[in-house]
């Protein structure tokens, strides 16, 4: 940061006043949790990087789910729903056959990348993404999407993996 002070002898005042903030946290923590070590830790009901998203919309719609206020932060749903906010019905319903965002957080912990001719496979509750092209690379990531808590995390293992792959099945 570069501050650069003028005085000129023709206009003479009595000073002045500069004031500013350094932050160490992205948007401060968007003044919905505590700056720790260069990171944000969130208040209850907040999450991502900068605390600015909220983490179980209308209080995950309730009685179809719990928020997890002390580890996740988000909603988890009883059985028969998904979602974010635990609003959408796994059971037939007039909401079927059509596109609906389960997740577009900020994720929380590890999160899949944005990935394009990837593997994925439904399995219980649970969605698995391996590989795939991030429009720079084939990427070898495995990761699992969790329905039931609306969760996001990458697995990984201190093994070899199988070598980066996209356009496969």
């Amino acid at each position: 940061m570069l501050l650069y002070f003028f005085s000129d002898s023709n206009y003479v005042k009595n000073g002045f006043r500069a004031k500013f903030n350094i932050y160490s946290c992205l948007n401060n923590c968007s003044n919905n949790g505590r700056c720790i070590q260069m990171r944000c830790s969130c208040n209850a009901g907040w999450i991502g990087t900068s605390c600015n998203q909220r983490g179980c919309p209308n209080n995950c719609n309730a009685p179809h789910g719990i928020c997890d206020f002390e580890r996740s932060k988000r909603c988890i749903c009883n059985a028969g729903y998904i979602g974010k906010g635990c609003n959408l019905y796994t059971s037939s319903s007039s909401q079927n056959n059509s596109w609906t965002a389960v997740n577009n957080f900020t994720f929380f912990g590890d999160a899949a990348p944005s990935l394009s001719f990837h593997a994925a496979e439904f399995v219980h509750s649970f969605l698995y993404i391996f590989g795939g092209y991030d429009l720079n690379a084939m990427k070898n990531g495995l990761y699992r999407y969790n329905f039931r808590e609306n969760f996001w995390t990458s697995l990984r293992t201190n093994m070899i993996g199988p070598a980066p792959r996209a356009f496969h099945t």
